[in-house]
């Protein structure tokens, strides 16, 4: 291979080996394709839709103390669906999911400092001075003196430069200086002269920024920030779910307690209009006419009461799922509730609860705390480094004739150096270390308190699931028995061997039972909630776990022996027939 066409090939393997070179760490595994930014011009004002048509925004509708409850379309809705409805329109989780994925861009732009490198540099220009020795006119007897050059900035035209992992760079290349003179003198041997070299570069330091722990120590931060991030937005999407949970059974109790109002302002209904009768026959009397009137009247108002409790449950729910502002369908909640006694298993909670997010996000954040006072204390070691230089040179007065003295190997350099460097006082990097140990307190300290925090809220958790597994048995007795009272009391007030305050007094005594019964069942279905919730026993890593969750199918087959069976009111009464309407 002759000259020209040995140094083209080596220059062209040289860009090739640079463009080849991969890290399989570059491909980062998060996809946030699902958290798209939205399409916004450069120094474009950002508006998301919400106040797009403010005139097209319908005022909230009041809903009226009017004797008949309001019927809307009604949509069904399961456990199930409210937490996939929520997972998916909750703005929150749309703003904190890219924070995973810009954790993962930071990782890969840390890998990307051990990219190949490579390059091409030369300057050339002329040169016309004057002189004022017969040396500097190298042997001519000109008072100037003319120079046309080529050479590379460095030592290299063409170079691929790779960083270690060591901490070194290994740079390989070729350069070649090109220089004619005009005289040329006597003192010239070659005119125009081409001198070429293969050139081989090692630098290394051997304690401060040297070794695969310090080098990489940049890479381990951004993965323990990554991992804080994925861990930070599981603990969004659990709490969320929660949120969404304890809605969702808040309205299930709203509408159990508007469903008994509505039923005990019958009950007063039919007791007043009674009395009205008997007082119109002449049997009655105006005091038990106006007592049964006001016992109406309280129910009447207690019905208006619970229809705004039910409409404000509604729309906290309505907007934990994302829906619009002037949503106006009515939302039932059709999964039924869980009345079984729940085995609690502290032992394992405890050993379940240090898995969760929180926990997991700050020691993610202590492993990188670590790291960076590892990588600072490092800046206190001697500052040492170890070059060496190695060159195949040729020289000739035709560019081609220099590669082909090169190849023939017969002319080497080699040089071997040493560096060394220390601030007086080092006061940049004892400030730095100190910086990063109060750092690493400081969030060790963080992770103390969330432990502790977590154990309290295990504990609160245990502690009422515990209590209002009991009350609401208690409850459920106290309903049944006063369910018998009132049959009993109505009995013997048709057959008028009872008077009529009895009667109305075990109106009331039902009434409120149900409404406490109904209030202790949606506490229990609460503290179960905060139970799973506060042990990670429902939520796994932000999803829901299989075991947990009941599927679609499951919510619709309830086995009807989970209800108490004696009672047939401890379900809400749903309406019948109700059409699936899409979600928006």
């Amino acid at each position: 291979m002759d000259g020209p066409t040995r140094y083209w090939a080596l220059a062209i393997a040289l860009v090739v080996l640079t463009g080849c070179y991969h890290h399989p760490a570059h491909d980062v595994v998060f996809d946030a394709a699902s958290f798209a930014p939205p399409p916004v011009t450069c120094c474009e004002t950002y508006t998301s839709g919400v106040f797009a048509d403010p005139a097209a925004m319908a005022p909230p509708v009041i809903t009226a103390a009017v004797d008949e409850i309001p019927r809307r379309e009604q949509v069904p809705l399961s456990l199930t669906e409210a937490r996939r409805i929520a997972l998916e329109n909750n703005k929150n989780i749309a703003v904190v999911g890219f924070l995973p994925g810009e954790a993962e861009a930071i990782i890969a732009a840390e890998i990307g400092v051990f990219d190949t490198i490579g390059g091409f540099e030369a300057e050339a220009g002329k040169l016309d001075e004057q002189v004022v020795s017969l040396i500097e006119s190298v042997g001519s007897l000109s008072p100037t003196q003319q120079t046309d050059f080529f050479s590379p900035l460095d030592m290299n035209n063409i170079y691929v430069q790779q960083p270690l992992r060591t901490g070194g760079i290994v740079e390989v290349g070729l350069g070649t200086d090109y220089q004619f003179l005009d005289p040329a003198g006597s003192f010239v041997f070659v005119n125009p002269a081409w001198r070429s070299a293969l050139n081989l570069s090692i630098t290394q330091p051997i304690f401060q920024d040297a070794g695969r722990a310090v080098v990489e120590a940049p890479i381990r931060i951004a993965q323990a920030n990554h991992q804080q991030a994925v861990h930070d937005f599981q603990t969004v999407v659990r709490t969320v779910l929660r949120e969404t949970e304890e809605a969702y059974w808040t309205v299930y109790l709203a509408k159990r307690e508007l469903d008994i109002q509505n039923d005990a302002f019958y009950q007063a209904a039919d007791t007043f209009e009674r009395e009205e009768e008997l007082l119109n026959l002449g049997e009655g009397a105006l005091p038990d006419l106006a007592e049964a009137e006001t016992q109406f009247e309280a129910f009447r108002i207690a019905r208006a009461q619970a229809q705004f409790g039910y409409d404000a449950a509604q729309r906290n729910l309505t907007r934990l799922l994302g829906f619009p502002v002037d949503y106006s369908r009515e939302v039932v909640p059709e999964t039924a509730p869980e009345v079984e006694p729940v085995n609690l298993d502290w032992s394992m909670a405890v050993v379940a609860v240090q898995q969760r997010p929180e926990i997991l996000a700050q020691q993610a954040t202590i492993r990188a705390a670590q790291t960076n006072l590892f990588l600072q204390e490092n800046g206190l070691a001697p500052d040492i480094d170890v070059g060496f230089d190695y060159a195949i040179t040729g020289l000739a007065d035709r560019f081609d004739d220099s590669m082909d003295v090169v190849g023939d190997n017969d002319f080497n350099n080699w040089t071997l150096g040493l560096s060394w460097q220390r601030p007086f006082g080092r006061l940049v990097a004892n400030a730095a270390v100190r910086q990063a140990r109060l750092a690493l307190s400081r969030e060790m300290a963080a992770l103390d308190e969330i432990e502790l925090e977590v154990m309290h809220e295990l504990h609160q958790a245990y502690q009422r699931l515990v209590t209002a597994q009991r009350v609401l048995e208690m409850h459920a007795r106290r309903r049944a028995a006063a369910a018998q009272q009132l049959e009993a009391r109505r009995e013997l007030y048709l057959q008028r061997r009872a008077t009529l305050d009895l009667q109305l007094e075990a109106e009331q005594i039902y009434a409120i039972a149900r409404l406490a019964e109904s209030a202790a069942l949606t506490e229990y279905q609460q503290a179960l909630v905060e139970w799973r919730f506060a042990s990670g026993t429902m939520f796994n890593s932000g999803v829901v776990i299989e075991e947990a969750v009941p599927t679609p199918e499951s919510d619709e087959a309830a086995p009807e022996e989970a209800v108490d069976p004696a009672a047939n009111d401890a379900q809400a009464p749903m309406p019948p027939q109700i059409q699936r309407v899409p979600m928006p």
